[in-house]
């Protein structure tokens, strides 16, 4: 009886609001990543051109980084083949990338998709940020998928 009619509904009716607050937020997460205009076909002189600034296993040690930088549950991942990234505004060039997009659950228990992209350089594997990278052109990320474990 401490509460007024009026309190009691207004936290009954923040529920719902919070509610499609989360779901909103995970259907943004995969919107995100969504490209509105299709990207152009993928050069394969650059894709062999990029092929060769990566080590010979660099899917393996993606696959592995992935899985020592993840906390959720991966359901599925899918790779780009390794492409020209420009370095950004302030260093000169490109460097070898490839796109990791890795379909994982939310806190809430949705299939969420994140976007990955890592680069090899100085002799070691590293996350750079995906700016306006689109993450297409992608195929099954084998070495990724066997090393979840089974349901």
């Amino acid at each position: 009886m401490g509460q007024s009619p009026r309190r009691r509904r207004l936290g009954v009716a923040t529920i719902p609001v919070l509610l499609g607050g989360f779901m909103l937020s995970a259907c943004a997460s995969d919107a995100m990543h969504t490209p509105l205009i299709p990207p152009p076909p993928v050069d394969p002189r650059e894709t062999a051109s990029a092929t060769t600034r990566l080590p010979n296993n660099y899917r393996e040690l993606m696959a592995a980084y992935i899985l020592s930088h993840n906390r959720y549950v991966i359901r599925d991942a899918r790779i780009t083949p390794p492409y020209e990234k420009s370095r950004g505004l302030l260093r000169d060039g490109t460097m070898a990338a490839v796109c990791i997009a890795i379909y994982r659950d939310n806190p809430l228990g949705v299939v969420v998709r994140d976007n990955r992209i890592l680069t090899w350089e100085d002799g070691q594997l590293r996350e750079v940020e995906h700016g306006m990278d689109s993450c297409t052109d992608l195929s099954p990320f084998i070495e990724l998928k066997r090393s979840l474990p089974t349901n």
